[in-house]
């Protein structure tokens, strides 16, 4: 009541007093007991219900003025939801493309690595022809992916403007006031970049990988002949040291020689055997044989014999101690034994013929004599020793006694080297089998060497070709890219209920309004593009058909790895090139095979393919500023100034900016939807070997294609229509 107290204090007073002075008889808000008067309720009564009916029709003013702008909120995410659909089915065509081109790369890399190895050589030519089966089907779906994506993107700015005005018309028909909100968003920039998709050229790399895989065969093909010479040539010396089941060098060592135990060892098998078993066993055998031989005097041709057998025992303990093996930087291998003399050339072509070690004497005339040993009965004082060279030269002559000379020597081996029960003569099948096998060993290593460049090409050709192709990733530039703008109209005048204005003495009034909204794509943390793959790899695989050949069930498998290679980089591109070498386990039992596997995933590894963002887009609200400052077109600058203009004006804006979107841009989009508007569009077929795998396809909604032109081209006359009604000078709640 102090309200009214304030009020009747300018009220005249009833009774005046003295002058200058004001008296009240009486308040008549007030009863003289202190209560309120009956005018004095009804008063303030009165004033609360008009305060209360003032609140309500603010509260009207503020709801209803809001609806637009939710209405062109709901416009711009509806139009720039249609341009994050073309995102995603460009982005999946260019996952298809990109893993296809990798997969019939990969097919070829994979190929290179079989042929290195005999078992698998049919094999790598079958995945040579279905890599390149596969790189025509990526180039004609690159190619079909392209036009189509093109032709979308002429018709995206009217399908976006469809998607908006239906939404905004819709949430006219919702909204309390029944307003019919006429309105369209703009998706920046109007036009979008032509589609490129990555066109894998093979026809170079496949002439180089078929080159080389020829040669890698060829290679394969005579190292595994040497490794089958080398395997004989193993198998030839361990049967001459103990394996063979008569005689051999472990039995006559035992035998002449009674050598056993751990000096003359047994191996019942060549894998547990090495060459320098039968080196050990023949260094003891001489050394055994030369520590029995004792020279005895009293027959002179049986000391000769035993001198002879000295000699050589001894030398044959010097030849067996020069055996080696070396392995060189090739991979060869060399294994070395020394050969015994069997022939008079070979010992005299040895250090026996030289050796200046028997005895020699003079004879009363002057001649000189040599003999086998001192303990020779012919032999007398002792002048010097000579060699069996001097008896061939004339400088001594040979003793009569004795008849010591180079055939004595001979002599000792002649018969145990021709025959199998001779120790020298499976001695003699060592040195050869060590001979065979060495040389194999280097052939087996030029030929490998020859496989191993001719697949390093191949491999290397593989990753340069690869490292090219993922640079050229397509990254799709649609209409609609920076977002979408949306402007929505009410052009009718609104009032509030009649009830609403009983004691504010005049209703509430909405006059024409106007709202702008914009909306942009921004990646969509909660799900992840990879289900999108995963779903469409799912799908192909899981509709229950054969696919007829082992060939194309490796590759349809390959390239769903590879489909993830778009997204986790080489990971998946690791796993998928494994996962199909795995298929065949005879990779890992041939080194070149094992080296070739190895060298491709060094390669796959160093190049460090990287992953493509996959997450999903989503619409979302931001200022219109950040989507129309993007574009340098002539239309969004216009919008921007009249924005930027008219936000100064408080409260009020133009038909001019209705102006601006009504001329010319209807036209624009309806001559390009005309060219191009389609129920459906296909993108991209995969066929492989003979075989449709799938078909993509993206199909229009029927209101679209059906009703779709009626709508837009009434939305179109009514903007018109109320740019004539209204004039440039309208002006805009």
């Amino acid at each position: 009541m102090e309200v009214m107290d304030e009020v009747w204090a300018k009220v005249p007073c009833a009774t005046a007093g003295t002058a200058g002075t004001r008296h009240h008889a009486r308040r008549p808000f007030y009863a003289d007991d202190g209560g309120y008067t009956t005018i004095g309720m009804l008063l303030a009564l009165m004033l609360t219900v008009a305060l209360l009916f003032a609140a309500a029709n603010v509260y009207w003013l503020d709801s209803n003025s809001a609806d637009i702008q939710f209405a062109a909120d709901a416009g711009a995410l509806a139009a720039q939801n249609v341009v994050g659909e073309y995102m995603i089915a460009a982005r999946l065509a260019d996952a298809v493309a990109f893993s296809m081109g990798v997969t019939g790369l990969t097919l070829y890399a994979a190929s290179a690595v079989l042929a290195c190895i005999p078992p698998t050589q049919a094999v790598a030519a079958d995945l040579l022809e279905a890599g390149q089966k596969v790189m025509h089907a990526q180039r004609e779906f690159a190619k079909t992916a392209s036009e189509s994506l093109d032709e979308l993107q002429t018709v995206l700015p009217y399908l976006c403007v469809l998607a908006s005005s239906t939404t905004i018309s819709a949430n006219g028909n919702a909204s309390t006031v029944h307003a019919q909100y006429l309105g369209l968003a703009i998706p920046l920039p109007l036009k979008g970049k032509a589609v490129e998709y990555h066109d894998a050229s093979d026809e170079d790399f496949h002439g180089t990988v078929q080159a080389n895989n020829e040669k890698a065969k060829e290679g394969s093909e005579e190292a595994e002949r040497a490794q089958r010479d080398m395997d004989a040539a193993l198998l030839e010396a361990w049967r001459a040291d103990c394996g063979d089941p008569s005689h051999n060098m472990y039995e006559r060592s035992g035998k002449l020689a009674g050598l056993s135990g751990s000096v003359n060892p047994y191996y019942s098998s060549v894998e547990t055997w090495s060459f320098s078993v039968a080196a050990r066993r023949a260094v003891s055998y001489y050394q055994e044989r030369f520590d029995r031989e004792r020279l005895q005097a009293g027959n002179d041709e049986e000391l000769s014999r035993q001198m002879a057998r000295r000699v050589f025992y001894e030398h044959a303990v010097t030849l067996c101690l020069g055996f080696y093996t070396r392995t060189h930087d090739d991979g060869s291998q060399t294994v070395h034994f020394e050969p015994l003399p069997q022939t008079l050339a070979d010992f005299k072509s040895s250090p026996l013929y030289t050796q200046k070690r028997y005895p020699l004497s003079v004879d009363a005339s002057g001649a000189i004599t040599l003999h086998c040993s001192s303990l020779c009965s012919g032999c007398g004082d002792v002048v010097g020793y000579g060699a069996l060279r001097d008896i061939d030269q004339g400088m001594a002559s040979r003793c009569p006694k004795c008849r010591f000379d180079l055939n004595t020597l001979e002599q000792v081996v002649h018969m145990t080297s021709r025959v199998d029960t001779g120790f020298e003569y499976h001695y003699a099948r060592l040195v050869r089998a060590a001979d065979e096998y060495s040389a194999a060993s280097k052939r087996k290593a030029k030929a490998e060497l020859a496989t191993k460049k001719a697949t390093r090409d191949s491999i290397d050709t593989y990753l340069e070709a690869l490292k090219s192709f993922t640079m050229r990733r397509y990254d799709p530039l649609p209409p609609g890219r920076y977002g979408c703008v949306c402007v929505v109209i009410d052009p009718r005048s609104h009032s509030a209920p009649v009830n609403l204005g009983l004691f504010t003495g005049q209703e509430a009034r909405m006059d024409a309004r106007i709202a702008i909204s914009a909306a942009m794509l921004a990646p969509d943390a909660a799900e992840s593009g990879d289900n999108v793959i995963a779903s469409l790899f799912a799908g192909i695989h899981n509709d229950g058909r054969s696919w007829g050949s082992k060939v194309l069930g490796d590759v349809m498998d390959l390239w769903g790895d590879l489909l993830l290679a778009y997204s986790h980089g080489s990971d998946a591109l690791m796993n998928g090139i494994c996962t199909l070498l795995d298929h065949f386990p005879s990779i890992g039992t041939f080194n070149l095979s094992k080296w070739a596997r190895k060298t491709l995933e060094q390669g796959i590894e160093l190049l460090g393919l990287q992953p493509v963002k996959m997450e999903s887009l989503k619409p979302v609200l931001v200022n219109s500023a950040r989507v129309l400052e993007k574009d340098d077109s002539e239309l969004a600058q216009g919008v921007i100034r009249l924005k930027t203009y008219y936000s100064t004006l408080p409260g009020s804006g133009s038909g001019d900016l209705v102006e601006v979107l009504a001329s010319g841009l209807g036209s624009y989009l309806r001559a390009e939807a005309d060219k191009a508007l389609e129920a459906s569009y296909t993108v991209g077929r995969v066929q492989l070997l003979g075989q449709t795998i799938f078909e993509f396809k993206l199909s229009l909604p029927d209101f679209f294609v059906q009703e779709g032109k009626q709508a837009f081209e009434h939305l179109e006359r009514e903007l018109q229509g109320l740019v004539r009604r209204e004039g440039a000078g309208s002006r805009w709640e």
